[in-house]
């Protein structure tokens, strides 16, 4: 019989593989046809040294160190009147100046792919691949603080959108994820959803409506679990600068953990030579699924304003989700970010995120918010060279423990954004 482990792997396996034959069509559909295009290749390089007070955001291990980082990175785009190709390759080096355990060599490697089949018909598929530390990665883009250890994740997200008229479109997608973690303390996870959105634009030109049914399913080493939902919303376009979107609706999800372990029973009752009786207790093993229904609301929400010399954007979020703790989770989340022109070459930018994380479980065995605020300001030695110095503040509130932790980081920035354009 397969282990728990095996199980979710496999599981996850196959739905990668068939993503995977799905990609490999697509892209034969795309090089199949070509067309005149256009290529574009853009190496760059960012590099930076950063003060860290807490390494390992740890609130009884506290170590302060200086780091130095580089990203080198390579990207490739091609275009044709149908058909677009964008590749990026990223590695990141991180040489920490006391503590060398904690060196490492991160790789990203991402694609976004699209064709225009039809005049009704485009469809589209992005993928991403990376080999990193998954510490600073997951708390700055979940709001999770796993353990930090080496991780590896695949995400691939196949979409194809018709235009039935000049109104109303249907888009159907189908996002995967895995990631694997190395060693323990956290638990490896996959995810596939399959999401339809239909939206149809109001007689204003300005105003989209939109309904949102999806399914999905999370494994994790000790079970799975169903999520089903239903959402509706509005978008609106309020002028050239201004657009926002919201949308709301139900989520009901299933969830089966198998767990196992010791438990003491009674045993047989035994007379002794005096005539007494006694009970002994014994131990045994048991394996058992437990399962779990939960009903709640989810939505998303979006703001974007420009203006002539930055822009601002507001997001927010309720979604049940996977998480390396090994149990799904209710997410709350706000995101804020402003990047505003002080001078023609001096830009200041404003970042806020706040994630309220909650166990989807009867049981709460995670409750806390996170609070990442990230300020800074950077010149434009040149159209393709930046130097920034930036600030990087992490707070996570602990409801079930009362307890707090807290991060600072300091930093200094060089970035080449295009190594071909230095100088221009």
């Amino acid at each position: 019989m397969k282990s728990c482990r095996q199980y979710a792997h496999h599981t996850i396996s196959l739905k990668c593989s068939l993503a995977t034959v799905c990609l490999g069509l697509y892209l034969a559909i795309i090089f199949a046809c070509q067309a005149q295009a256009s290529q574009e290749t853009i190496p760059s390089l960012k590099l930076r040294y950063t003060y860290d007070d807490n390494i390992l955001f740890s609130r009884n291990h506290k170590v302060s160190d200086w780091l130095y980082e580089a990203w080198p990175g390579l990207s490739w785009k091609y275009v044709s009147e149908r058909d677009l190709f964008d590749l990026k390759a990223i590695l990141h080096a991180q040489k920490f100046n006391t503590e060398s355990r904690l060196d490492t060599l991160d790789q990203d490697y991402r694609f976004d792919t699209s064709r225009k089949i039809t005049e009704k018909f485009m469809a589209s598929i992005n993928g991403r691949y990376r080999c990193d530390t998954s510490l600073n990665e997951e708390f700055t883009e979940e709001g999770v603080r796993p353990a930090r250890k080496k991780r590896k994740s695949y995400a691939l997200s196949p979409r194809i959108q018709w235009q039935a008229s000049e109104r109303s479109s249907f888009t159907l997608s189908l996002p995967v994820y895995h990631v694997n973690y190395r060693g323990t303390g956290n638990v490896d996870y996959g995810s596939v959803y399959l999401n339809l959105v239909y939206s149809y634009l109001l007689s204003d030109e300005k105003t989209s409506l939109f309904i949102q049914p999806g399914l999905g399913t999370i494994d994790f080493e000790n079970g799975n679990t169903r999520t089903y939902d239903l959402m509706v919303g509005v978008g609106k376009k309020f002028s050239e600068r201004l657009s926002g979107t919201i949308m709301a609706g139900f989520n009901y999800t299933r969830s089966h953990t198998r767990i196992s372990g010791i438990r003491t029973v009674w045993g047989d009752t035994v007379v002794l030579p005096s005539g007494e009786t006694v009970k002994y207790l014994n131990l045994e093993s048991y394996r058992k699924t437990v399962a779990s229904d939960k009903t709640g609301w989810i939505g998303q929400g979006n703001l974007t304003w420009k203006w002539d010399t930055g822009h601002c954007d507001l997001n927010l979020s309720r979604a049940v989700t996977g998480s390396s703790y090994g149990e799904t989770l209710l997410r709350n989340n706000l995101h804020a970010g402003i990047t505003t022109g002080i001078s023609p070459r001096l830009r200041a930018t404003l970042g806020l995120s706040i994630s309220s994380v909650k166990s989807q479980a009867n049981r709460t065995y995670t409750d806390y918010t996170a609070t990442y605020l990230y300020p800074g300001i950077y010149y434009k030695i040149t159209p393709t060279v930046d130097l920034g110095v930036y600030y990087r503040y992490g707070f996570i509130d602990d409801r079930k423990t009362s307890k707090t932790d807290q991060r600072n980081r300091f930093m200094i920035q060089l970035n080449f954004r295009d190594l071909t354009g230095i100088g221009g």
